[in-house]
């Protein structure tokens, strides 16, 4: 057991109180944590920081609500802000046509290799849907250092 190994979980602590337009890709704000061993996660940029080069394991999922129109619904990992990690590898949960849904929540875990200094957040769009919220509970976002 490596006590100093970094490790977080953050959720987001409130839904959305109002309709938003996520249909272009919007960072999620996962604002409040159940731990950050190594304070590498930031509940105010609600961005992970690796602070050294190794495989690490991320988990996400992001709970949304109303819809009601949207062709698709993406919850990506984005390394540095951008949603291509290279050579077009997108790594992104992906509900296909979730018209009728009240709730829909996609979710996905990878591991991956990151350098010291990377910033990793998860970013949702929904596609031709610009009246749906993140609703808090089943959203959340974590990950730790593999070695």
């Amino acid at each position: 057991l490596t006590p100093a190994r970094p490790s977080f979980f953050a959720y987001k602590s409130a839904s959305d109180s109002s309709d938003q337009d996520y249909t272009s890709y919007t960072q999620v704000q996962f604002d409040a944590t159940q731990h950050n061993i190594g304070n590498c996660y930031s509940t105010s940029t609600y961005k992970f920081t690796a602070p050294v080069n190794g495989i690490y394991q991320f988990n996400w999922q992001v709970r949304v609500f109303n819809a009601t129109t949207a062709n698709y619904i993406w919850a990506a990992l984005r390394k540095n802000g951008d949603i291509d990690w290279g050579n077009s590898n997108f790594i992104h949960a992906n509900l296909e046509d979730p018209q009728g849904g009240s709730y829909q929540t996609p979710g996905m875990s990878v591991t991956v290799q990151v350098s010291a200094n990377d910033e990793i957040d998860v970013a949702l769009q929904v596609n031709n849907d610009s009246s749906s919220r993140i609703q808090n509970g089943t959203t959340c976002f974590s990950g730790f250092l593999v070695g």
